[in-house]
């Protein structure tokens, strides 16, 4: 049996849980305003349609709505990132400074290099694709990344890249991982 709860509290609870994780949706794939406001009101939306699930005797509203709230924001992230690497659709006027120089993307587009994350080599068509998922993807870098990208790209092997870094292995090796993590969410990875 459910134990009766205020409805404000439980709104209140949905309206803070629904604005946070939206927050770290937007912060983590790079979200505009407008965007982070329609995660927040698809987040809320959940939350208000699970209302009648929410039992006061188990728990908190606080409780119950971070978890179903950081459910539907994975989702979100997921779909998200998802339409991005199908639906990729850029200006060719955005600013310079956002972009990756061009021997980096040559470097980064060769076949042999770059593979889509689903594992066949790009063909063609394919590699118009991966090319623009890359460019994407560079731009959403941070300058940590963008600098050890150059270096990877500079030094094609990892251990003069390392050393070139100034950083210590296990740093370096760590945030190569953390690089990689960024290109995979673009669907992209280095090649075996």
């Amino acid at each position: 049996m459910q134990t009766l709860h205020s409805p404000k509290s439980y709104f209140n609870a949905a309206t803070r849980a629904a604005g946070a994780n939206a927050w770290r949706v937007a912060h983590k794939i790079g979200l505009s305003a407008e965007e982070r406001q329609d995660v927040e009101h698809d987040i809320l939306l959940e939350l208000l349609e699970r209302e009648s699930r929410y039992d006061a005797s188990r728990g908190q509203p606080g409780t119950f709505t971070g978890l179903v709230s950081q459910h539907r924001a994975g989702e979100l992230t997921s779909a998200i990132v998802h339409d991005r690497q199908h639906m990729l659709f850029r200006s060719s006027g955005e600013d310079a400074a956002n972009e990756c120089d061009s021997d980096c993307l040559d470097v980064l587009a060769d076949a042999n290099r770059v593979v889509p994350r689903w594992g066949e080599p790009p063909r063609g068509y394919d590699e118009i694709h991966v090319a623009r998922d890359l460019d994407y993807a560079v731009s959403l870098m941070d300058a940590e990344q963008r600098v050890l990208l150059g270096l990877l790209t500079e030094h094609q092997d990892m251990p003069m890249a390392c050393k070139a870094s100034g950083l210590s292995k296990p740093t370096f090796y760590r945030r190569v991982a953390d690089l990689q993590m960024h290109l995979r969410m673009f669907g992209i990875k280095a090649a075996a």
